[in-house]
Parts: C-alpha cells; structure tokens; sequence
C-alpha cells in the first residue's frame, strides 16, 4: 500500500448546516459531506443534495460526487471551477442543478483561480476586482438553472466587453 495524500474540503460551521455549501478549509481527516441546497430544475422544488468534494493531491485531481435517487454521479479534473462545472452538467442531465455562486451565469475564475474554489462575480464592461471574488460552493438563492456552456458563453462575451 503507498502513502496517498488526500485533502478534504469541509463545510463552514453554519446557525443551519443545510443553509448552503461553503468552503472551510483542507484538512486530512475521513471524507465529510456537503449539503448543497438543490433544486429541481422543472418543479422548482427544492432539497438538500449530500456532495462529496475531494482534492487528490498525489493525482492533482478534484473529485466531486454524489448519490441522487439511486444514480451515482462522481466527475474529476485538476481544476475545482472545471470540475464543478462537470458537476452540473452531469447533474443537470438528470433535471437538478444547485443553489451556488459557481452555478451564476456571470461566475468565472481568472486562470490564477484554477486551483482553488474560487472565482470573479463579473460585470460586463468592467474589469474583474478583487472584491468581488466568491466562494463557487457558497450558497445563493437561484430560481433558473443556467447551463455551464452559458457561463463559458458570458465568459467569452465578457473578455470582449473589456
């Protein structure tokens, strides 16, 4: 058996734990859930969606999964935003998509972000500043899924608006 380094992300203590999805820090310890608020993208109705999120550092992977009506859902790259933006894709196939910051059409990360769970809140015509980065696991209140090709539609309209 060889030493595998495997750095877990945890949720921040919350007043309600189910509030949202928020990144607290790497610690080696068992693997820990997240509880995202999800909805159902044709109902609207909303739920809670138990997530794993695990950084791989011996592979230089993150790996995100889950366990949804009986269907597993388990995607991985070597960047969190990319590998998020997997996430829903595949959760969005199957109708459900997640209540978080990384899930705004106009959330992106700079190519500096690409190895944290971080990204810009972009306007378009203005550049991106350093107040309005955004954890991409944080909860925020979402009533329409936008789709990840969309977010890397705005992206691209957004590098030409400046």
């Amino acid at each position: 058996m060889h030493n595998r380094k495997i750095s877990y992300i945890y949720p921040q203590q919350r007043k309600h734990p189910t509030v949202g999805c928020n990144y607290k820090t790497k610690i080696e310890k068992p693997n820990k859930r997240m509880i995202f608020k999800a909805f159902d993208i044709n109902t609207k109705k909303e739920f809670e969606l138990c997530v794993s999120i695990v950084e791989d550092e011996n592979e230089d992977l993150i790996i995100i999964s889950t366990e949804y009506n009986e269907k597993k859902i388990v995607v991985s790259d070597e960047f969190h935003f990319r590998t998020f933006q997997k996430f829903r894709t595949e959760l969005i196939k199957n109708n459900i998509d997640l209540k978080c910051k990384g899930a705004l059409i106009n959330v992106y990360p700079s190519p500096m972000m690409s190895s944290v769970p971080r990204a810009y809140l972009l306007k378009q015509g203005e550049q991106a500043k350093m107040d309005s980065v955004v954890n991409i696991y944080e909860y925020t209140e979402i009533s329409e899924s936008i789709s990840p090709e969309k977010q890397d539609l705005f992206y691209q309209d957004w590098l030409k608006s400046l």
